[in-house]
């Protein structure tokens, strides 16, 4: 971008400070309008015939143009995908970290994957994760979207959660029949019969 004297064109199409089109004139003259309003004229369009030059504050119009760049880096900000880790036998203590933890990875911007592992024959019964989720989106639910849909995959059901103001959806509180089909089929592939379990601390 060419200022002042470095234009060297013999004449431009001239916008004044506020916009308004002055018209194709010497460059001499937009040079000496532009000195006595104190201002830089503008190269802004240099392959424009004639050249196109604008009135106005070139330092301030640098800083301006450099501060929507370091604004549209920051929001540009690549997400992190952290993992906090679950079992069907959390207590309530760990689970209060654990969430705090999660707010914590959503405030930063990032999205997070929620694990529940399987120890053993927990897997057979798969669906009482369920629970588990349900509560989860409850507690997340002003702060979060659901981006992921609960899926088992090994011993354990993995979902995706992801800052409200950065995805599609948000999370919906229900009766988690979504993730109660997924542990069931879950349960059913592992040879699901008729056990009976107790629901083990809370979740």
């Amino acid at each position: 971008m060419r200022i002042n004297k470095q234009i060297t064109v013999p004449s431009v199409r001239l916008i004044d400070e506020k916009g308004q089109q002055v018209g194709v004139i010497k460059l001499e003259q937009a040079l000496q309008i532009a000195s006595e309003k104190m201002l830089d004229l503008v190269e802004v369009a240099p392959d424009s015939k004639p050249v196109v030059c604008k009135l106005l504050d070139y330092g301030k119009h640098a800083y301006q143009e450099k501060k929507k760049r370091n604004i549209s880096k920051s929001r540009q900000r690549q997400s992190l995908v952290k993992e906090v880790k679950f079992r069907m036998s959390t207590g309530a203590n760990d689970y209060q970290v654990k969430l705090r933890n999660i707010e914590r990875f959503l405030a930063a911007g990032d999205k997070v994957r929620v694990s529940i592992w399987f120890r053993g024959r927990e897997i057979v019964h798969s669906h009482l994760a369920g629970n588990l989720v349900n509560r989860l989106k409850d507690d997340l639910a002003e702060t979060a979207n659901l981006i992921s849909e609960p899926q088992i995959e090994g011993k354990r059901m993995n979902l995706m959660f992801a800052p409200q103001n950065n995805t599609k959806s948000p999370v919906r509180s229900g009766n988690g029949s979504k993730a109660n089909g997924a542990s069931k089929e879950a349960a059913a592939a592992n040879g699901a019969g008729k056990d009976t379990v107790k629901a083990n601390g809370s979740g």
